[in-house]
């Protein structure tokens, strides 16, 4: 049945690419280039997202966004745990996010186009020079007041505990002058584990903090904010 589940989201997965991506996508970047409207493709695109994951399996309560102010741009950090938190943080943050995604995602047929219309970011982590690249451009995004979502410990965890924060994001949040938004997702890994092509039905859960300002630090002492919202997702994350 898990199996079953797996495919089956991948299916659903082609259809919305194909009868929700490629119409939406197309009307999106017609939009932009006729009238400047930017934003067009958000709606459609956390359809889509909401549609996937629970396809999948997961079965959403959100909490937190109370703490969130609507004009105010962030740096949405989340922990990681499955490859169903991009589409639940995406649809379900409550703020229109740009993602810091792997290079490999680019290579996907007909969401490649729609990427940048939604602000996802390549990054190439084996390059150190590219991933210097993707970071100003994180950096560009957020100055010019879009939201971005981030996964700070760098891959999935297998056992859902935190992994080590890397600095390079924070270094992003710091010189944008943006706040950042702790965001912890439980028991996504029980819905499609890291490896498997398997999708479990489960209840996960998605919490937002109270957003961290990034006044009053430095590069000199990014650690300190590190451990400050380190400290901040720890109490609310479960783990085997």
């Amino acid at each position: 049945m898990a199996t079953l589940r797996f495919w089956f989201s991948m299916f659903v997965g082609l259809l919305l690419a194909i009868f929700l991506g490629i119409p939406s996508i197309s009307f999106s970047w017609l939009m932009l280039k006729l009238f400047r409207k930017e934003d067009v493709l958000y709606p459609f695109a956390k359809l889509g997202a909401r549609i996937f994951a629970r396809s999948a399996g997961a079965r959403i309560t959100v909490r937190g966004r109370e703490w969130l102010d609507p004009k105010q741009t962030y740096l949405f950090m989340s922990n990681h745990q499955s490859n169903v938190d991009p589409p639940l943080n995406f649809a379900h943050v409550g703020h229109n996010v740009g993602v810091l995604a792997k290079k490999e995602v680019f290579k996907l047929p007909i969401l490649k186009q729609g990427f940048p219309l939604v602000h996802v970011i390549p990054v190439d982590r084996s390059n150190r020079e590219a991933a210097h690249r993707s970071t100003q451009f994180g950096v560009d995004k957020l100055r010019s007041g879009h939201s971005l979502l981030v996964y700070p410990e760098g891959t999935r965890s297998f056992d859902g505990k935190l992994k080590d924060l890397k600095k390079g994001v924070f270094l992003m949040g710091l010189r944008a002058g943006v706040p950042i938004v702790p965001v912890v997702l439980n028991d996504t890994r029980l819905v499609m584990r890291r490896g498997e092509t398997k999708c479990h039905a489960h209840d996960v859960e998605l919490i937002i903090l109270p957003p961290i300002s990034t006044k009053g630090h430095t590069e000199e002492n990014v650690d300190a904010l590190i451990a400050e919202v380190r400290e901040a997702m720890l109490p609310h994350i479960k783990t085997d």
